[in-house]
């Protein structure tokens, strides 16, 4: 993967920080990337993957740049719901 992210763990919660790759809930939908991103269809392929992951997983999504509630729950339904 080539973002720089952290997922932190129990054992039982899993806590994942977006970093820039999702850093606010308005980022969450898949064509929304960051403006500055020099290789958008790879970062487009990794968020797939990586909310398809937290979905399956169960793992609570640490938003930083966000002002309100900093996390999310991805649930997967007809598509991805949050």
């Amino acid at each position: 993967m080539r973002s720089r992210t952290v997922i932190v763990t129990d054992g039982k919660t899993t806590l994942f920080h977006c970093a820039d790759m999702i850093p606010t809930f308005a980022h969450i939908g898949l064509p929304w990337i960051m403006g500055y991103d020099l290789r958008p269809l790879v970062t487009l392929e990794e968020k797939k993957f990586i909310l398809a992951k937290a979905a399956s997983d169960d793992q609570t999504l640490f938003l930083e740049h966000y002002t309100g509630p900093e996390h999310a729950f991805i649930k997967l339904g007809s598509g991805l719901t949050f």
